[in-house]
């Protein structure tokens, strides 16, 4: 209503602020990220609020599956550190593992780890990546070592929960690999031994 009504401007933008966060509350995220859009361009828009903006704008692009129109805003959000930094930059994180780069994924984990040691929930998230990363490289050493630390330093119960998931899973993709390894040996072993007389 205010924002209908409103005459003053720095009253419709408390409105569109207001109505950004409210429809981002109950989840109504097309209408979060149209008010965030208008937020964002207001320039009588405080700068926290701005940034608040962006980093929900952010989120609802890449929960949508919008990658790309997410990256600006995450690299922005993370640029200023704390909590929502270390959010996003977990999620950029993500960028180079989907496109199967997984040594950049274990670079830009490594640099997270170092930039925001103090906030525990997204550097557990890091370390669980940095397995499956691991595992894309087929470095069942370093995966299962990853997993193994976790498992003897992190309490949490739904990391290790995810670490022994894949350990579990690594155990069973080294298994299949020895086993694909033993028969091709076997294979050319059959191949050059000679005739018997």
């Amino acid at each position: 209503a205010l924002e209908t009504v409103s005459v003053l401007k720095e009253n419709k933008l408390e409105a569109r602020i207001g109505l950004m966060r409210c429809y981002f509350s109950l989840e109504s995220f097309d209408q979060a990220k149209a008010y965030a859009d208008q937020v964002i361009s207001d320039n009588q828009t405080p700068e926290d609020i701005r940034r608040t903006a962006r980093y929900w704008k952010a989120k609802i692009n890449f929960t949508n599956a919008q990658f790309d129109a997410a990256q600006a805003d995450l690299m922005h959000i993370a640029s200023f550190g704390g909590e929502r930094g270390a959010e996003c930059a977990y999620l950029l994180c993500t960028y180079p593992y989907r496109d199967q780069s997984y040594k950049e994924t274990e670079s830009q984990i490594f640099q997270l780890i170092d930039q925001f040691a103090a906030f525990d929930t997204w550097k557990r998230k890091a370390f669980l990546l940095l397995i499956d990363a691991y595992i894309g490289m087929e470095d069942w050493f370093q995966a299962k070592t990853t997993g193994e630390s976790i498992l003897e330093f992190v309490q949490d119960p739904a990391t290790r929960a995810e670490a022994e998931k894949r350990l579990i899973e690594i155990k069973r993709l080294e298994d299949a690999a020895m086993m694909i390894n033993v028969s091709a040996d076997s294979t050319s072993t059959e191949e050059i031994t000679p005739e018997a007389p």
